[in-house]
Order: C-alpha cells, then structure tokens, then sequence
C-alpha cells in the first residue's frame, strides 16, 4: 500500500514485496499477481487467481480498481490484516497464560 501510494508503479512495488516476504508460498502468489499484471490483467482478477485473499478483500480491490481510489484501499486492507494479527498474538497469549498456569498448578 506505501509503495503504491508513494507514486512507485505497481510492477516495482510487487517486485519490493516479493523480496521482503519470508513466507514462500506468498513470495510465490505475489510474484503470481505481479506476472498476471505485467500481462495486462487486472489486480483483482490477478488477486482472486492467486486465491490468497478473503471476499471481502476482493471486493475492496474491485471498489478501488473502479473509483480510482485503490491506494486508499490498500492501506484500509493492510489495517484490517494488522488488526487480525494483533488480535492473533493476544489470543496467542492468553493460551500461553493459562497453559502456564494449568501446568504450575497441576492441572
């Protein structure tokens, strides 16, 4: 979403992505996308061929794509994922919290 919206074209910024994820399989999915817009297609239909992103996602890209306002939307998009992340790693914590608990009580 920075890359886009700092005026770097699209192309460049997937380019940037690919390099910085280290999960393999979205480095693969993200060099995917870049490949089927370097071809022409749109970033929604590169998106859902990809198969990587929820409908909701998909339906913020599509609206973005339409309006001309998909910088925007990337950074709504990139909030959400944010969100779930820090909403993960709580839930993460608790668990720890009581698995701690369970095991120095005994139980």
């Amino acid at each position: 979403a920075l890359s886009f919206k700092s005026g770097m074209p699209i192309l460049q910024g997937m380019n940037v992505v690919s390099m910085v994820v280290d999960n393999e399989y979205m480095r693969s999915r993200i060099e995917q996308m870049r490949d089927g817009v370097e071809r022409g297609e749109s970033i929604l239909r590169t998106a859902t061929t990809a198969g990587v992103f929820n409908p909701v996602v998909l339906q913020m890209i599509a609206v973005g794509e339409e309006s001309g306002a998909l910088d925007s939307l990337m950074f709504e998009i990139a909030e959400m994922y944010e969100g779930r992340q820090k909403q993960h790693r709580k839930v993460k914590k608790h668990h720890r919290k009581k698995q701690t608990a369970r095991y120095i009580c005994g139980r």
